[in-house]
């Protein structure tokens, strides 16, 4: 619990909302996709004393707008904050719900924690190895929504079989390794042979 006159270090969002000690609204964010930093936590310090707020990988926020995508946390991150301080801060996540809308600035979300522990750990995977991608998106969907492990395809041929490895170990799903299809690997283009007579400048 938050008390006066105490520097609190590290104390987790969830918890720092029980206490008057801080303010917050959370939004979505219109400068931003579904899975980068799709939400924006504006945040007060209301308190004398100086504030680090975690805001920690696998948390989760719900819109109110039940069509609106629900967001998982990706990366922590940890809000200094002196006292009677206020910030505004993009929160590295991504979404959980592929059939519905991505949120905007007119989005308001709440926080929630949840006992997913599949989804905690693909998110804490994509946080340690910085895969804030379009790849990670398709493995959290993959995940969520059962799909094929194969439509997790990213321009990194590493980063894509790291997923897709993660992926099969995390869900006992296999998956298929292809390197001269062009569909999921883009360092193959298709080759085609031609011939006949043109100009080019």
């Amino acid at each position: 619990m938050l008390q006066n006159n105490i520097f609190c270090k590290n104390i987790n969002f969830a918890e720092a909302l029980k206490s008057a000690t801080i303010k917050s609204s959370i939004k979505g964010n219109d400068m931003s996709t579904h899975y980068l930093e799709p939400i924006i936590i504006s945040i007060s310090n209301l308190g004398k004393d100086a504030l680090e707020i975690a805001i920690n990988t696998g948390d989760y926020f719900i819109p109110k707008e039940a069509d609106k995508q629900n967001i998982i946390v990706t990366q922590t991150e940890i809000i200094a904050l002196k006292a009677g301080e206020s910030k505004n801060i993009k929160i590295k996540g991504m979404c959980t719900e592929p059939a519905d809308a991505s949120g905007d600035a007119s989005t308001v979300y709440t926080y929630k924690a949840i006992d997913n522990e599949k989804m905690k750990a693909l998110s804490a995977f994509i946080a340690k190895n910085n895969y804030q991608s379009a790849a990670a998106q398709q493995a959290m969907w993959c995940l969520v929504d059962n799909r094929d492990l194969n439509a997790i395809i990213a321009a990194d041929s590493s980063e894509q079989n790291n997923l897709k490895r993660f992926m099969a170990a995390l869900t006992g799903r296999t998956f298929t390794i292809t390197t001269d299809d062009y569909q999921t690997n883009y360092y193959m283009p298709p080759k085609e042979r031609v011939g006949g007579k043109f100009e080019y400048s």
